[in-house]
């Protein structure tokens, strides 16, 4: 089966890398040939599928100016590869890509629905409201079928007038063989970061934007600081360094500088989280995240924003606060702090045997497998 994947760029985000983990479980798999067309540059994703050995395409587009000739490309790259599927991730490779799809003669397409807030000032853009519209109108003809990342994904595009009929409900899948406890990596990091060997560390992982709401999780930290000594905060993503002036004055206010590990974005995300206890997820807006399935994997017990569908993927392995309500979030990592270091770890056994148990990359890589089939056989 011959399956092409239309996204806009490749760089490290939760849809590629839910990309690059179903591309790459059938590496060894020779009933399915995956090729990942992006229509910007290559990005570190694609590079790293590249190495792997999967055929990627990169467009080029560098301006909207540029999308008519990118969209003739796309068309003739589909039509030349005669896929039996093309896939595409997220809004506007859905639009292009489907589009381009259905004029190069495939008519089986699968669009990516990853958003879930739609409604306030913060979820989308005014133009991506107007292509969100345009989509739900052509979802009635464009695409065979519709994944959405999460159901809170699925139940507000179908108030905005996506069709249901044509929606399933996919979440992300992850590698508990990459993403698992190690002791040796636990303690090199933090002997790297200058981290007390006994220290309590607090993560968080996510590129600095406003969606992650990355202050109240700073001014609850210097809340816990100031009653626990013992007590440090890891960050990871891209733009969260020293060279962010606005998060570092966030950081000064708390009055203990110190405490804090910014390491900016990392390629050794197992290595980042093996160095915390908690994990701590503080978005106003997501989808499936990626990262909290990530740190369950590792064994984490985590703190979460009730946002998208972070509680459904938690289950009871940690603590759900609403999103933007710091003392919430004070309050519950301080819960997690006070449970005994057995006692968290419980905790965390919990987490990873529930992403074992029903968010494996298996699985979600069988559900998809399944979902092929139906699209091609229909």
């Amino acid at each position: 089966m011959k399956i092409i994947h239309v996204i806009i760029a490749l760089n490290t985000g939760g849809a590629e890398l839910m990309l690059k983990r179903l591309v790459t479980s059938h590496l060894d798999n020779s009933n399915y040939h995956h090729t990942v067309v992006s229509l910007c540059d290559l990005g570190p994703v694609g590079r790293q599928l590249r190495e792997l050995g999967v055929e990627v395409v990169a467009l080029g587009m560098h301006s909207v100016f540029q999308l008519p000739v990118v969209f003739f490309r796309l068309i003739r790259t589909i039509h030349s590869r005669e896929p039996d599927i093309v896939q595409t991730w997220m809004y506007h490779a859905d639009l292009v890509g489907g589009l381009a799809a259905r004029l190069a003669g495939c008519q089986k397409v699968i669009w990516g629905v990853r958003n879930t807030d739609v409604y306030s000032n913060n979820g989308v853009s005014r133009g991506t409201a107007i292509l969100m519209k345009l989509s739900a109108i052509l979802s009635r003809v464009i695409p065979h079928t519709i994944v959405c990342v999460a159901y809170k994904a699925r139940d507000v595009h179908v108030e905005k007038g996506y069709v249901i009929n044509k929606m399933v409900v996919i979440g992300n899948g992850f590698d508990t063989e990459v993403f698992k406890f190690d002791a040796n990596r636990r303690m090199f990091m933090r002997q790297s970061l200058n981290l007390p060997a006994d220290a309590l560390v607090i993560g968080s992982i996510g590129r600095y934007n406003q969606y992650k709401d990355h202050q109240s999780f700073i001014t609850s930290a210097g809340d816990l600081a100031s009653i626990d000594d013992g007590v440090y905060f890891l960050l990871a993503g891209a733009n969260i360094d020293i060279k962010n002036k606005t998060m570092n004055k966030w950081i000064q206010d708390t009055g203990y500088f110190d405490r804090f590990r910014l390491v900016g974005e990392r390629s050794d995300v197992p290595d980042i989280l093996n160095a915390m206890d908690i994990f701590c997820l503080h978005s106003i807006s997501e989808g499936f995240p990626n990262v909290l399935g990530e740190a369950m994997s590792i064994g984490l017990p985590s703190v979460v924003a009730e946002v998208g569908d972070a509680a459904l993927l938690l289950g009871v392995a940690g603590l759900v606060v609403p999103p933007r309500d710091q003392d919430a979030l004070t309050n519950s990592l301080s819960d997690l702090m006070n449970l005994s270091s057995e006692q968290r770890v419980e905790l965390g056994k919990l987490a990873r045997r529930r992403i074992k148990e029903k968010f494996s990359i298996r699985s979600v890589q069988v559900q998809y497998e399944e979902l092929y089939k139906k699209v091609v056989n229909e």
